[in-house]
């Protein structure tokens, strides 16, 4: 049995691609105020949230 709804595990997923999607839109528009370090510590913010995405869509692939 599921312990969370499919329809929460989805939008769990888009919520984290919504917000990977938001701080690289915001990257792209401050780079050239950013250091360096910050601009990698952004990368890695969306890199997370994008892997927590894919897990949670991969828990799913294997539920169905």
């Amino acid at each position: 049995m599921r312990k969370t709804p499919l329809k929460s595990s989805i939008e769990t997923a888009l919520v984290n691609i919504e917000q990977a999607s938001a701080v690289l839109i915001a990257v792209r528009h401050a780079a050239g105020e950013m250091e360096p370090c910050d601009i990698s510590d952004a990368i890695d913010v969306c890199s997370g949230l994008v892997n927590e995405a894919r897990c949670v869509l991969a828990i799913l692939e294997g539920e169905l």
